[in-house]
């Protein structure tokens, strides 16, 4: 799809990206205000030039995906499931970890993305696996989008 064919989320998505990267340029990073402003702080005649000969598609786009909340992940387990990283826990609590997520991809259908920024919770009695712990939500993805 063309530039002229994308919707204001797929234009709001590219405005957050084109601040990412001159943000980065400049050395420095990109706040959640300055994503949330993106629309006022990139014009829209920026957008067009840069974009201009692109081709795109919906996989391009986060906006275009299903996305779902994960909740009770417990956050023993986030590190392992962020960045592979199983230093600290037991064999038996790997396997687990490793269950349910492909109980996720096959039941479900869902592909965990990251962990959602303030949906910690300091004791859940029934996590989504494992004894009652502290817990975090986990943005998803349906699989295969």
């Amino acid at each position: 799809m063309t530039f002229d064919e994308l919707n204001e989320d797929q234009r709001l998505e590219l405005k957050q990206r084109i601040l990412t990267e001159r943000n980065e340029q400049r050395g420095e990073g990109t706040s959640y205000g300055e994503l949330a402003d993106a629309d006022d702080l990139v014009s829209d005649e920026d957008l067009k030039d840069w974009a201009e000969g692109m081709e795109f598609s919906p996989d391009d786009f986060m906006c275009s995906t299903s996305l779902t909340p994960v909740k009770g992940v417990p956050q023993w387990a986030v590190n392992y499931l962020v960045y592979g990283d199983d230093s600290g826990l037991a064999p038996d609590d790997i396997g687990m970890v490793d269950r349910w997520v492909e109980g996720l991809r096959s039941g479900e259908g869902l592909e965990l993305l990251c962990p959602i920024d303030g949906s910690e919770n300091e004791f859940c009695s029934a996590p989504a696996f494992g004894s009652a712990c502290g817990t975090v939500d986990f943005m998803a993805k349906r699989a295969g989008t």
